[in-house]
């Protein structure tokens, strides 16, 4: 029990510090330069002010990151669901995805490339860089900072950092003012200084990305029951090494559902649409039936107490041991993209 514990507690400090890494300025701006590079590459062909093919509608400025954060619904610091940018490149549906599928002309974004969208709106949420303005201050100036890695991506260089220092000191002048305003003493009518302050973790979200921490026992306990069985078929130690499958085949059936369970959370938050995740997540499925009714047949199997339905739990754990093999290939697709096992 206490390493079961210790095992969940490092896994969440783990996932905890990862998430702490992402709100940091430096992998901010990295992961900045790195969406941008993929918005230039795929959107800004139509929605570049300064693109030869404009859209038809009103949204030409996808470089633009503040002016995008204005827009209220283009981007959404820390929520890449409702960030319009981000919602459209993983929409079912291939009429309102953008780019359009059939659009030769511009570069489609690759599922590892979408996850660098979402993860960098997931980091603007969390560092203070991505509001810089004063809400609720009609009478006060307002001045948006420019993110550096926006200066990159239009291609301002070193002539961006004058502007950025003179942003924030008039920023801070302007902050300073309202915090001195009526001797420090803010009213009910006074507007506030808006701040934002880095979300808690959800508990879904924290189940669906502890994925990883489950799906890793039944993957190694399902095949370590088959085997354990057919060497005691064999070696004629079938009974003494019973406990040993037994506890395998309820860790593995417990942890499946959890593995199911989290998975499909995650895939989820990771924006996969159906049709990629479906292999996956039905074998996935299948695997948690198939474990729970092997369980339920080696423990018949012993009551009964015959060679014949022992042999038979043995060979329906190694054909369960097949599909732990399918799933996890599946799975690796998902992450290291199609081909990764015999691809260059």
């Amino acid at each position: 029990m206490r390493f079961v514990l210790l095992t969940f507690f490092l896994a969440a400090t783990v996932l905890f510090a990862d998430r702490a890494a992402l709100g940091s300025e430096a992998n901010l701006e990295v992961l900045q330069q790195r969406a941008m590079a993929i918005l230039k590459a795929s959107c800004a062909e139509c929605h570049d002010g300064t693109a030869r093919r404009r859209d038809k509608g009103d949204f030409d400025h996808v470089l633009d990151v503040p002016r995008m954060i204005e827009g209220e619904y283009f981007l959404v610091p820390g929520d890449p669901m409702f960030s319009e940018i981000y919602a459209v490149m993983i929409d079912e549906d291939p009429d309102l995805r953008m780019p359009p599928p059939d659009n030769t002309d511009v570069h489609q974004p690759s599922e590892k490339e979408i996850r660098v969208v979402h993860d960098w709106i997931v980091a603007l949420g969390l560092t203070d860089t991505s509001e810089a303005a004063v809400g609720g201050v009609e009478d006060a100036p307002r001045k948006d900072i420019p993110l550096a890695s926006t200066s990159l991506a239009n291609g301002a260089g070193e002539d961006a950092q004058p502007q950025l220092s003179e942003a924030i000191t008039e920023a801070a002048n302007t902050i300073e003012a309202i915090a001195t305003k009526e001797g420090n003493h803010a009213s009910a009518s006074d507007p506030a200084v808006t701040i934002r302050e880095p979300a808690g973790i959800e508990p879904a979200t924290l189940l669906g990305r502890m994925h990883p921490l489950f799906v890793h026992f039944p993957v190694a306990l399902l095949p370590m029951a088959g085997l354990i069985g057919l060497t005691g078929l064999i070696l004629k130690r079938y009974e003494p090494w019973l406990p040993a499958i037994r506890w395998s085949l309820w860790l593995s059936a417990l942890l499946s559902l959890l593995s199911v369970a989290s998975g499909w959370i995650q895939s989820d938050l990771e924006g996969y649409t159906d049709g990629t995740v479906f292999l996956h997540r039905w074998s996935a499925v299948s695997l948690t039936v198939v474990t729970w009714l092997l369980l339920m047949i080696v423990e018949f199997s012993e009551r009964k107490g015959t060679l014949r339905w022992r042999q038979m739990a043995v060979v329906l754990m190694l054909l369960a041991a097949l599909l732990v093999a399918l799933v996890g290939h599946s799975g690796g697709e998902l992450v290291y993209g199609e081909g990764y096992l015999l691809g260059d």
